[in-house]
């Protein structure tokens, strides 16, 4: 986030450096941003290329988080967990300032993020492209990874947060400290 905040350009670009993402789409980006977009999503052909099972929770994760995006009457992309985006920086500035203290920095959703902050609907681009095999290193991807993305999606997103890290057996209240005062004072965070 703060890469994006400190851009002093017209365009600022979220990337995977495992070469997931291909360079090879950069171009197309690029040219979708000169066209007057404010955000060019990339969108994968199809996830089956992290595997069936990764792929298919990344479907329901996506499925979930739009409806919830959608409740809370806020603008959803093709590829809500997309790692391969880019912001018109003037955009995205003010969204990004004004809410610095609530963006979740645990995960990796910097894209869901920005459109929950995001105030009013904005010109979305879509860049399709194959998600490729990793080239380097190992995925990070684990239970709470699951945890994060849902604590992210409102209130009951992040019930269903808390519930998730109890079925993984994960320390929730390790990752959000600051949710543990609350409960121990018995005030809502």
């Amino acid at each position: 986030m703060e890469g994006f905040y400190l851009a002093d350009t017209d365009y600022a670009l979220c990337m995977d450096c495992d070469f997931q993402h291909p360079i090879s789409a950069l171009g197309s980006i690029v040219a979708e941003m000169d066209k007057g977009a404010d955000l060019c999503v990339g969108v994968r052909n199809s996830r089956m290329s992290m595997g069936f099972t990764r792929a298919f929770g990344s479907e329901a994760v996506e499925a979930f988080c739009k409806i919830f995006f959608r409740i809370h009457g806020k603008q959803t992309t093709k590829d809500m967990m997309s790692g391969l985006f880019a912001i018109r920086c003037s955009e995205f500035h003010d969204v990004i300032g004004g809410c610095w203290d609530k963006f979740e920095y645990n995960g990796w959703k910097v894209l869901m993020d920005l459109m929950k902050y995001e105030t009013h609907d904005v010109k979305v681009s879509y860049v399709r492209y194959d998600f490729g095999t990793r080239a380097e290193g190992e995925s990070h991807i684990n239970s709470k990874v699951i945890v994060m993305t849902f604590h992210q999606l409102w209130g009951f997103g992040k019930w269903c947060s808390r519930v998730l890290a109890r079925l993984y057996h994960v320390d929730y209240y390790e990752m959000y400290p600051d949710e543990a005062k609350g409960k121990k004072t018995g005030k809502k965070k």
